[in-house]
């Protein structure tokens, strides 16, 4: 056989392969759903002594606090610094100090540093340094069922020394990740990988042509 009728070959095996990868992308972003009303904000009522300012932020893996929930109470000190001081323990959760954009998947979980967590210790070593009007994003994770994977994010704003407002929210049921600040899912690596194999059969093919 032809070095040019090999080529054609292995062309034609490198588009059906990259079909099925965008195939399995777009199948991927079908079957996962993306709820947007799933975050809730709402004042600490009863915080423990030295708390002035508490939050409870409620992260729920179904629309309008079904499913399973973590929860995580922060406060915001006379410097305006947002500081994590309690938790849930139902459900392992981890949340996160993340920018608009950001993918969070497991790849970011297992590098970055939880800002609170309730698995390892410290619990809840991050704080924030806001300032009055600035908006900023938490990612969680939560271990949830059945997927033992569930990512999501919040948009929050400082409104004044004593007030925070949640601006928006989605969370994912894949288990794959989500872009922060967005309702995007994070294809799988399967996806990836199918290509880069149809990639690394074709391209000593080209340069022998």
């Amino acid at each position: 056989m032809r070095v040019s009728s090999l080529f054609r070959h292995f062309v034609r095996i490198l588009v059906c392969v990259t079909c099925l990868s965008i195939g399995l992308a777009i199948s991927q972003s079908c079957t996962a759903t993306v709820f947007t009303d799933s975050v809730f904000l709402s004042p600490d009522l009863y915080p423990p002594p030295g708390i002035q300012h508490g939050f409870e932020i409620q992260a729920w893996t179904q629309p309008s606090g079904g499913g399973d929930g973590g929860f995580v109470w922060a406060s915001v000190d006379d410097n305006l610094t947002l500081s994590p001081y309690a938790y849930t323990a139902g459900i392992g959760e981890r949340w996160f100090s993340v920018g608009y954009g950001a993918v969070f998947d497991h790849a970011a979980l297992s590098t970055a540093t939880p800002f609170a967590n309730n698995l390892t210790a410290p619990f809840t070593p991050g704080q924030m340094q806001l300032s009055v009007g600035q908006d900023f994003y938490l990612a969680f994770w939560l271990d949830s069922s059945p997927s033992p994977y569930t990512y999501g994010w919040a948009h929050l704003k400082l409104t004044s020394p004593t007030s925070l407002t949640l601006l928006g929210s989605a969370i994912e049921n894949s288990g794959s990740g989500i872009v922060v600040g967005t309702t995007t899912v994070v294809p799988e690596p399967s996806s990836f990988c199918l290509t880069a194999l149809a990639l690394t059969l074709v391209f000593p093919f080209w340069r022998r042509r």
